[in-house]
């Protein structure tokens, strides 16, 4: 990522200063998300309870699997840790979210939430500006979720060649959103620009878009740029 909160301050966690709307967010992304896989049950014939229990359940089960997978590696439970293993679970959920009983749905979950763990020291190691926790928890555990398909899919999909089907889908979905995205980043950059100036970075883009003060705990001033 080019400077950004990384470039200026060194690699570090980026923590919201409101854990309770942050919590609140992701409570209410699970909702919506419980709705995505109802449509998914209804294409599928499925049954909606069970599609809904599994959801809730992934959900409990890739938190407390990031938050305990955390304690044991850092010594504390990470608070953002959890929530993105939260986000993580869902993700991985949603490729056999149809077909997943709770049993089979805590496993695909609770390896996700360790996954968000792993994950985010790694990209953190590579130097990469992740603050929102996105790379984990879509990248890496939507790629395992579209794997589990072959562990705990339909019966037509699971083995070895539902495995190698799952595998040439997630590395070509992945693929092509990673070029498509590049290119059309790299055209915006060129006609308009992807960032505000490095001064605007610096004060804080509150300022200049808004004139006021997002973080009044840490600065006084609320000039705008």
């Amino acid at each position: 990522m080019k400077r950004g909160y990384a470039g200026y301050w060194g690699l570090r966690s980026a923590a919201g200063h409101q854990p309770t709307l942050v919590s609140f967010g992701v409570f209410v992304t699970l909702i919506a998300w419980c709705g995505f896989h109802l449509g998914f049950a209804s294409l599928a014939s499925a049954s909606g309870g069970q599609v809904i229990v599994a959801t809730l359940i992934a959900s409990a089960a890739s938190g407390l699997s990031a938050l305990l997978f955390y304690r044991v590696f850092y010594g504390a439970a990470g608070f953002h840790t959890t929530l993105y293993g939260v986000i993580g679970g869902l993700v991985a959920s949603s490729s056999c979210a149809t077909s997943l009983d709770p049993l089979n749905a805590v496993v695909v979950a609770a390896i996700a939430g360790v996954l968000v763990v792993l994950a985010t020291s790694l990209i953190e190691k590579l130097g990469i500006d992740d603050a929102g926790g996105a790379i984990p928890a879509h990248l890496f555990c939507g790629f395992w979720g579209v794997t589990a398909v072959a562990f705990f899919g339909p019966a037509e999909m699971r083995g070895v060649e539902g495995l190698k089907t799952q595998l040439v889908g997630g590395f070509a979905l992945g693929g092509s959103a990673f070029v498509i995205g590049l290119v059309l980043f790299k055209l915006i950059d060129n006609l308009f620009g992807l960032r505000v100036s490095e001064g605007e970075q610096l004060l804080g883009s509150d300022f200049n878009e808004h004139s006021l003060n997002a973080y009044p705990e840490f600065e006084n001033t609320e000039d705008p740029v």
